[in-house]
């Protein structure tokens, strides 16, 4: 912006900063998303719920270990959409603080606001991914919204007799106690591990349901009004 450099090496730290520390920071982000979008995605992306596990457990999600649950993280289209636009968040906050303080004050303000923005973006791994989920839900409603009608016309046309389990407890052995009990192996089909969140059920129909099952058996988790 036609100013001096303040000290010899200022234009070159600036450049380090810019095309080096920030990517590397965001490549790592990038690789720490998959842990924090884990819980995310057990809460049903529920960001209330999330946030409030994140807030108990935040050294978990910045730091591990990962979770240990019968159900392992799934790299679904909306789970790397979060991871994209997370990042792109991370670096967005990062160069466009440092920029904004850089053309209006400069040295030392502009390192120390990169150094604190860092920062941030470290800590607030959990609210990133809320932040990327807000931004992204007009596209996550439309693309839900495609997925549950065709599940809709799948479900009406095969008509399978369909055993919904639900409750606090046991409802994935219940399940596949059930699909043990109702018929043939080949006419029964049973929402897979502990899928039973309503868009979880909806990709079992849309990928899994077939002419020949005669029963469905769906376990059905109760997050909030609605879900069942």
């Amino acid at each position: 912006m036609g100013f001096a450099d303040p000290f010899p090496g200022y234009s070159a730290l600036l450049q380090v900063i810019v095309y080096g520390a920030v990517p590397a920071f965001a490549g790592w982000q990038f690789v720490r998303l998959r842990r924090a979008l884990h819980p995310f995605q057990l809460e049903g992306y529920k960001r209330g719920r999330y946030l409030t596990w994140s807030g108990a457990n935040r050294r978990r999600v910045l730091l591990g270990p990962g979770l240990s649950s019968k159900k392992p993280l799934v790299m679904t289209g909306r789970a790397r959409r979060l991871r994209a636009c997370a990042t792109f968040l991370t670096v967005t906050v990062i160069l466009g603080a440092t920029a904004a303080v850089h053309l209006a004050a400069g040295w030392p303000l502009d390192v120390a606001t990169w150094a604190l923005a860092t920062a941030v973006c470290f800590w607030a791994l959990p609210e990133l991914v809320v932040a990327a989920d807000w931004l992204l839900a007009p596209v996550q409603a439309a693309i839900n919204a495609r997925f549950e009608k065709h599940a809709r016309r799948t479900l009406g046309s095969i008509g399978p007799e369909v055993v919904a389990v639900t409750g606090s407890f046991g409802k994935t052995s219940t399940k596949f106690a059930v699909a043990g009990l109702v018929g043939a192996k080949e006419a029964v089909l049973a929402t897979p591990a502990s899928f039973n969140t309503p868009m979880g059920i909806v990709r079992a129909i849309n990928e899994n349901l077939a002419p020949a099952h005669r029963w469905f058996v769906v376990e059905m988790g109760a997050y909030g009004r609605g879900d069942i």
